[in-house]
């Protein structure tokens, strides 16, 4: 028959085999709901003139961290950009300057979200965000295939197309193949002043 010192010390190791494999469980759905919910994340449907990636226009910062959580993603800058005129918060997945992926960034002003901007540079087959806009367009797909699908832009410049109505704009990347790069505004939000700073020659006439 067991004394007392040895049914307390089987109880003590019974609670605490209890409590190892109860950590592990939580740990195993804690990973199970990062994986899927980073899927989910770099997959969402790209909203012109509301959202990539679940985060949207109108956001506050918070919303950009939740996401940076949710979908794995490490900063790269925050603070204010001279030439964007405002605060800006860039995030990415992958190995953007060697093997590819993601680049984000989000303007911010008044503490809200006004410019969402996404590169996308696929690498050896990989694709680093899946997400179609809602007409269909996957970034990477060609010039041709982007204006069968929204027609004439309300600017272009090369394969630069602005879609001012739309809140919506595509672009190139340096390395990305196809029309490969996105930005996201409210509808009707002026990008003028925004792409002048950069350097685009926005006010040439349109091609």
């Amino acid at each position: 028959m067991m004394n007392s010192r040895t049914k307390l010390l089987l109880i003590a190791v019974s609670l605490i085999v209890l409590v190892a494999i109860g950590c592990d469980k939580i740990k195993d759905i804690a990973e199970d709901k990062v994986t899927s919910t980073t899927d989910d994340r770099l997959s969402e449907p790209i909203v012109e003139g509301e959202s990539i990636a679940g985060l949207k226009i109108g956001d506050d910062e918070k919303a950009i961290y939740s996401l940076l959580l949710e979908a794995e993603l490490e900063v790269n800058y925050a603070g204010n950009d001279k030439y964007a005129g405002m605060r800006r918060i860039s995030f990415y997945k992958g190995d953007i300057f060697v093997e590819g992926g993601a680049f984000f960034s989000a303007y911010i002003k008044d503490n809200k979200i006004v410019i969402i901007e996404l590169h996308l540079i696929p690498f050896d087959g990989k694709v680093f965000y899946t997400g179609k806009t809602t007409k269909g367009f996957t970034l990477g797909d060609s010039l041709e295939e982007l204006e069968n699908l929204y027609g004439e832009p309300y600017w272009k410049l090369g394969s630069m197309l602005w879609y001012k109505d739309l809140g919506v704009m595509f672009s190139p990347t340096y390395r990305g193949e196809g029309v490969s790069s996105v930005i996201i505004t409210s509808p009707g939000y002026d990008l003028s002043d925004f792409l002048r700073r950069r350097g685009v020659p926005i006010d040439e006439p349109i091609e």
